[in-house]
This record gives C-alpha cells, sequence and structure tokens, in this order.
C-alpha cells in the first residue's frame, strides 16, 4: 500500500509539473499593455528613422560595450530588429517574433507566425506589420492588444525593412517591385521594375528612395508612386540609402555617393576598399559605411572627403550605427567595436557568439545586437541597471 501511494504521488507531481510548464508555454504569448503605449520608441524602422541615416542621438551612451544583458534564442534573425514601446523586436527564423523588455532583458512574450518574418517588424501605434518569406508570401497586420489578425493580402518575397508613411505602410519587393498600403489593408499603389529591390526604401522631403540591384535608384511620390526620376550608378544597389543635407548611397563595387536629392545629380562618389552591403550611417558632418573588406570609414558629409579609415580585418555585412559622435560597428565574426566619430580612435570593443548579419540598434543609451547563432545581447554601460553580476544570467527562452 505503501509503495502504491509513493507511485501516486510522483505520479501526480509529474502530472502538476507538466502542467506547470503548458501553463508557462501558454503565458509566453505577447499582449501589448495599454500603459507600454506611451513609452517612446526610439528605433521603430531598420534605420531608426524614415531617412534611414541610421543614428540617434546621445543620451547618455558612453560608448562602453560592457554586457548589460544577454538572452539566448532558439532561432537566429528572420529580419531587422527594431524598438517600440520600451521593447526590442526579434523576429526569428523559427517563425516567432519575440519582445524583451530594453531596461532589463526580461522576456514579455512572443507571437507564432505562420512563416518566417522575414522583414522584421514595424508598429504603429498598437498594430504590427511584418511580411513572410517565400513559400507563404503574406503581408500581416496583427492588433498586439488582443493578438487578433486584423487583415492579411499576398505580398512576393518582401525585402527586410518596411516603413511607414503619411499613414500607408510601404513594403518592398525581392521581385522588383515596391507598393503601398492604407493601415487598414487596402493597397494605393504599386511600381515595378527590372531587378530586385534588396534594399527597403527610405523617406524624406516627399520622396521615397528604393535602390535596385540593377545600380538604379528609383525615386517615387509616396502618394501615387509615380517615378519623379531616376538615376543610374556604377555597381548594385543593395541596401537603404540614407537622407541627410544628400542622399547617401553605397553599392557593391564599393563606391559611395552623395547625390542631390532635388535632381539625383552625384555631387561627389568615393571609393573604398571593399564591397558595401550596408547602409551608411549619417550625421550632420559625416557618413560612416562598413565594407566587407573590413573596413569602417568615415567621410565628409558635404564633399566626401575620407576623413579616416579604421581597420577590423573581418567581413562587415551589417550597417553601422551612430549615436552622438560614437560610431558603433559589427562584424560577420561576431565583434563589436565603438570607435570616436571624430578622430576613429577605439573606445571599446567586445565579441559576441555567432555572426552579426542584421545592423545594430540603439535607444541613445546602449546598443542591441543579435547573431545568427540566436543570442541578443545589449551592450553599454554594464553598471546602468544594477549589480553586474545580476546582469551576466544567459537564459534559454524556448522554442
Amino acid at each position: 500500500m505503501e509503495l502504491l501511494m509513493r507511485t501516486a504521488a510522483i505520479v501526480f507531481t509529474a502530472c502538476l509539473l507538466g502542467f506547470v510548464i503548458i501553463a508557462g508555454g501558454c503565458s509566453n504569448r505577447y499582449k501589448l499593455k495599454r500603459e507600454r503605449l506611451d513609452i517612446p520608441s526610439p528605433w521603430p524602422f531598420v534605420r531608426g528613422e524614415v531617412s534611414a541615416v541610421g543614428s540617434a542621438p546621445d543620451i547618455a551612451f558612453s560608448g562602453r560595450l560592457g554586457l548589460v544583458w544577454e538572452k539566448k534564442t532558439s532561432g537566429k534573425p528572420a529580419g531587422p530588429l527594431t524598438i517600440y514601446h520600451g521593447a526590442l523586436v526579434f523576429a526569428d527564423a523559427k517563425k516567432k517574433i519575440r519582445f524583451y523588455d530594453l531596461a532589463s532583458g526580461d522576456h514579455l512574450g512572443r507571437l507564432k507566425s505562420k512563416g518566417i518574418p522575414q522583414t522584421g517588424v514595424v508598429i504603429q501605434d498598437s498594430i504590427a506589420f511584418y511580411s513572410l518569406s517565400p513559400k507563404e508570401n503574406r503581408l500581416y497586420a496583427i492588433n498586439l492588444l488582443n493578438r487578433k489578425v486584423l487583415w492579411q493580402t499576398d505580398v512576393k518575397d518582401a525585402s527586410p525593412g518596411s516603413i511607414l508613411v503619411n499613414s500607408s505602410l510601404i513594403v518592398s519587393s525581392g521581385q522588383g517591385e515596391i507598393a503601398a498600403w492604407s493601415l487598414d489593408g487596402l493597397r494605393q499603389w504599386r511600381f515595378s521594375a527590372e531587378g530586385r529591390f534588396v534594399g527597403s526604401a527610405s523617406f524624406d522631403d516627399g520622396q521615397l528612395y528604393q535602390p535596385s540591384d540593377r545600380g538604379v535608384l528609383y525615386v517615387l511620390s509616396p502618394s501615387n508612386g509615380n517615378l519623379i526620376y531616376q538615376v543610374n550608378l556604377d555597381g548594385p544597389l543593395v541596401a537603404p540609402v540614407a537622407i541627410g543635407r544628400l542622399a547617401y548611397a553605397g553599392d557593391t563595387e564599393g563606391n559611395v555617393y552623395g547625390l542631390d536629392p532635388a535632381t539625383g545629380n552625384v555631387v561627389w562618389r568615393t571609393t573604398l576598399d571593399g564591397p558595401i552591403w550596408t547602409s551608411p550611417a549619417v550625421t550632420d558632418e559625416r557618413v560612416f559605411v562598413g565594407h566587407s573588406g573590413g573596413q569602417v570609414a568615415a567621410l565628409d558629409a558635404a564633399t566626401g572627403r575620407p576623413l579616416w579609415t579604421v581597420t577590423v580585418d573581418e567581413v562587415i555585412k551589417a550597417s553601422p550605427v551612430a549615436i552622438g559622435s560614437t560610431v558603433v560597428a559589427a562584424t560577420a565574426a561576431g565583434l563589436v567595436v565603438s570607435l570616436n566619430g571624430v578622430d576613429g580612435s577605439v573606445i571599446d570593443s567586445t565579441r559576441v557568439n555567432g555572426s552579426i548579419d542584421v545592423p545594430p540598434v540603439t535607444d541613445g543609451r546602449r546598443v542591441y545586437v543579435a547573431t545568427s547563432r540566436g543570442k541578443i545581447t545589449c551592450l553599454g554601460d554594464r553598471y546602468e541597471y544594477g549589480k553586474q553580476s545580476d546582469q551576466r544570467n544567459l537564459t534559454e527562452d524556448g522554442s
């Protein structure tokens, strides 16, 4: 009898444990809390702003790259990182979208998608928009307050990094198309061209800039998609164009261009020592470019004159970010380095586990990177949020 009672107790405990695990998994689903809607979103698009300048004001960034927190996930990044309502948004190749508290790294929950969300996520108030990779080829709008799908439609091979312009969702496609949807799901216009649109569009002063892998930059009206002008450049354009005092683009032949936004005329061209697969990070005075030859270069924004070059000896596939007068670059071998934007001197460096293929993002205080091995790392002043010993725990979020 005693043996039977012990066996029953073990079975009951196992069942209870299983229930807790299942219940815990269910509670891991993400729902946006209304009070978070008032939290600013400092990096809502792939390059921070719709102008794709890849820069943020220096709120409190020292340039130090201490480990603040780190998380391990079950999948590598499927699309770019973004920051919304106090959360880092991470779309992974295991068909999940994860939300992490910016300050603590706490896992706030996840959404499951029916395919790989290769565009990453953009959010307007409480509505999340993302597109799935082939074979699904679907664009979704989901209310994060109740997790309900508001609408969905077909989009073929959407490019990473959609943007929101004048209450329209702008989605580029590897099929050589760019289209606009109203936020209630009605397609407003579509523009098609030869070649592939690998990089997403950017926007400034009433114009959309769409790069093409045929070396053509198309400049369109955001209201109807009509072509304003196009510019034929020397090499394929595979990353968003940054719009500051000029329009800045890099091609895979190693050329960096400063273009007159009004006419598309090339104001200057500077050739670097490696193919450019990234977008420039732009401040008022400088343009920072990382290329696959393993260098970060600073150019004068007005003239294109080279100011300094730092060699990291590792391929750079992720676009750099500028935080005030500091520039942060990341490599395909997991090196993260912060540089003084004035003279290129190294402020700090660290190495994370895996290749960094999607651009880092920042809130002006910290830098966030994701690697091909499913590691998400927050770097900055390691003592900013509490004891260092509390910030080095590496946790697995589960499947």
